[in-house]
């Protein structure tokens, strides 16, 4: 069994490692972006998720009978975007 002191000694300790790596501005701003995406995807997911998105989601899809994709990308070279089509989410 860990004890106390080892485990504040390894988050101390795994601290340092971040404070340091922090000091790197291209591993900062590839910090930043991550936050930026993620923080991107729970206000899409929330908005998916909530009652209202939810119904204009299937007012869209019942009144255009049209199928459409949500695609969340950060700049036209984002290799890492997600898509999505209005029928996945729908199972989601």
């Amino acid at each position: 069994m860990i004890s106390k002191e080892e485990l504040e000694r390894g988050i101390r300790t795994t601290q340092m490692q971040l404070d340091e790596a922090m000091r790197d501005p291209e591993f900062r701003q590839e910090c930043s972006e991550l936050d930026a995406r993620y923080a991107a995807m729970e206000l899409l997911e929330s908005l998916l998720r909530s009652k209202s998105g939810i119904r204009k989601l299937n007012s869209y899809r019942d009144n255009y009978h049209r199928d459409f994709d949500i695609t969340v990308s950060f700049g036209t070279d984002d290799e890492d975007c997600v898509r999505r089509s209005s029928r996945e989410l729908v199972f989601a």
